[in-house]
């Protein structure tokens, strides 16, 4: 699998937008975004996206296990995906499609609707 190269504007506006979501759902808090925004800038995330069958709702990782809660692998890939959803609607393309240009082969669905995590958060 190819390295992901990141538009600085678009990975930016990613990250806030995980941070955002971070804020109004109360899933996590905004540290670990922000280490998972970190993470992600090393080049590292992708392979152990995985070893660990990372989706932006789970992750096989002792982390998420032991705690129970959001792992840097899930919200980097959070940014991720945010990011090259960016991309191609920037491009008028597929996020698909911006990978397939990267050389990525990760899936870009993002899975449950955020607002609906937030409601379920909520009750």
């Amino acid at each position: 699998m190819g390295k992901a190269h990141y538009n600085p504007s678009a990975l930016m506006s990613a990250y806030n937008y995980a941070r955002h979501w971070a804020k109004r759902t109360g899933l996590t808090d905004t540290s670990r975004v922000d280490r998972a925004f970190g993470y992600l800038q090393t080049g590292e995330a992708m392979g152990k996206w995985r070893e660990y069958n990372t989706t932006v709702r789970d992750c096989n990782c002792p982390d998420r296990r032991v705690r129970g809660n959001r792992c840097k692998h899930s919200l980097s890939k959070m940014i991720h995906i945010k990011h090259q959803q960016l991309m191609a609607e920037f491009l008028e393309i597929t996020p698909e499609e911006f990978n397939e240009i990267q050389g990525l082969d990760i899936d870009n669905s993002f899975g449950a609707d955020p607002r609906k995590e937030e409601a379920h958060a909520s009750n």
